[in-house]
């Protein structure tokens, strides 16, 4: 329930209010790579890439074959190159 009401507040905007709901939904259940996953694309609407690579690892340790997670972090790694 918390993670899914995390993603309608990402879409409706309001990433500082979603990124409590993940932080719920993971007390609730720590081993959900969706969650962190999330998580960690509210955290970049907040400006906070690091964390949001963080989560995406956690992501990506409990699911390595996680498409969206891959890319959110590709996508986060090359923005980082760049000067």
């Amino acid at each position: 329930a918390h993670h899914n009401l995390g993603l309608a507040l990402t879409r409706r905007g309001r990433p500082a209010d979603a990124e409590r709901q993940f932080e719920m939904a993971l007390a609730l259940k720590p081993d959900s790579p969706e969650t962190h996953a999330s998580l960690a694309a509210a955290l970049v609407q907040l400006g906070r890439k690091q964390e949001a690579i963080r989560h995406l690892n956690l992501a990506l340790q409990l699911r390595p074959d996680y498409p969206q997670a891959q890319q959110q972090l590709r996508a986060l790694t090359s923005d980082q190159l760049k000067p």
